[in-house]
C-alpha cells in the first residue's frame, strides 16, 4: 500500500506495512540521493510526526498510538541526524530482518 498524506511534496512512502504488529513506512531508494535530499525527505516524515495525523489511521490501537518506523532500502548508507522516530537503513528487506533478528543460540550436544 502506498499511502498519501497530502499534496505532492509531502510524505509519500513507497510502502506502508505492519510487520509483527509494528508499523513501517518503507522507502525503496534505488537512485542515489544526496544526504541533503534524504534529510529533506525525512524532514517531511518529522512534519507528519508532529502533525498527529497518524493517530487517526485505522490500524492504530486506541491504547497506544505508534508512529511508523522508517525503513530506507538502499545500497547507499546515509549519515542522518536523529529523529523522534526510528529510522533504519538496509540494502534489502531480508538484510533488515537479519539485522534485527537475534541468532538462536546453538544447543550444546552432550
Amino acid at each position: 500500500m502506498e499511502p498519501k498524506y497530502g499534496e505532492k511534496g509531502t510524505v509519500e512512502p513507497d510502502i506502508f506495512a505492519l510487520y509483527r504488529r509494528t508499523p513501517f513506512f518503507i522507502e525503496v531508494q534505488r537512485s542515489v540521493y544526496s544526504e541533503k535530499q534524504m534529510r529533506e525527505k525525512l524532514d517531511r516524515y518529522e512534519a507528519l510526526f508532529q502533525s498527529g495525523i497518524i493517530a487517526l489511521e485505522p490500524w492504530q490501537s486506541p491504547e497506544r498510538i505508534l508512529f511508523p518506523h522508517v525503513l530506507i532500502l538502499s545500497d547507499t548508507r546515509y549519515g542522518l541526524p536523529s529523529f523522534p522516530f526510528k529510522v533504519f537503513q538496509a540494502p534489502t528487506f531480508t538484510a533488515f530482518i537479519q539485522s534485527i533478528t537475534k541468532p538462536k543460540e546453538k544447543q550444546s550436544s552432550a
